[in-house]
């Protein structure tokens, strides 16, 4: 397995940043060891479609290699509408592809409650496939895969729930419903451990496997999505590695860090903390 992680960790892609700091850092996680890495420019800016090329130019020319990048979502940000949204989730997809990521990671989550109304799995599954048909045609047409993220309920829109692929009958379903290659499943350690416990995360694993490209690691307890390295929470890694290991796992294996920054000072201590945790993992 190849070891990854999310860049935005290392250097925010953001502002007036230079693109010669952000390959530096880039070249500085691929001496650590972090060869696949989880980036996305800012599609929010008017040079994005520059910066992205000039950020492969400069990749290529220093060995640095996109494994995947993360779309955009709006569930959180309810005073954009999905048409206002989309033509930048197609920006994210082309810069996907000029950055040369195999898979762009997608929440299937966008379904809003209606109010008043309780949850219906039928209706909110044909929403989500209507929402992602034109997502994933637009992904195949820029040669990228969509690789469907497992999720787990946050309530946003009401109780008793109301976020679709919280369920592995949702994630299989709308993946199994595509049935194209170009659809797959990023599977979320720490957000199945949320969604199923310690016990059931390994079995909903085990569901998924056939369909898991990617990966985003990371580790939680007290039923809280923490992003920790592993170990620091509940997981049973000891079985999850096995099992990858035996079934023959082609994929990449990304630490996604969300929450929190190491001080520049300790960065490079913990970076390297990190990686002894992965390469431990990975003799499990």
């Amino acid at each position: 397995m190849e070891l990854g992680i999310n860049f935005g960790y290392i250097c925010s892609d953001s502002g007036d940043r230079l693109l010669e700091t952000i390959i530096d850092r880039a070249k500085y996680a691929k001496e650590l060891g972090f060869t696949a890495l989880d980036f996305s420019t800012n599609i929010y800016r008017d040079d994005w479609r520059e910066r992205a090329y000039a950020f492969r130019e400069l990749a290529d020319r220093n060995g640095i290699h996109v494994h995947q990048t993360h779309l955009p979502f709006n569930r959180y940000n309810r005073a954009r509408s999905h048409e206002e949204f989309l033509p930048y989730v197609s920006r994210a997809l082309e810069v996907a592809s000029i950055l040369g990521a195999k898979y762009s990671v997608v929440h299937a989550d966008e379904y809003r409650l209606p109010k008043g109304e309780e949850y219906d799995v039928k209706r909110a599954g044909n929403f989500i496939y209507d929402y992602l048909a034109p997502i994933v045609e637009d992904a195949k047409r820029f040669g990228v895969g969509i690789a469907v993220e497992d999720l787990f309920e946050d309530f946003t829109y009401g109780k008793p729930r109301s976020r679709y692929t919280s369920t592995m009958d949702e994630l299989l379903g709308i993946i199994e419903r595509f049935n194209d290659e170009a659809v797959s499943c990023c599977w979320d350690f720490g957000h199945a451990q949320v969604a199923y416990g310690t016990e059931g995360a390994f079995e909903a694993f085990k569901m998924a496997f056939p369909y898991i490209t990617c990966t985003h690691v990371h580790d939680n307890y007290y039923d809280k999505d923490l992003h920790l390295p592993p170990f620091m929470g509940n997981l049973d890694w000891a079985s999850h590695m096995k099992y990858m290991r035996e079934n023959g796992y082609k994929g990449n294996f990304t630490y996604e860090f969300v929450y929190g920054k190491m001080p520049p000072e300790i960065l490079h201590e913990y970076l390297i903390f990190v990686k002894k945790i992965a390469d431990y993992l990975f003799t499990l």
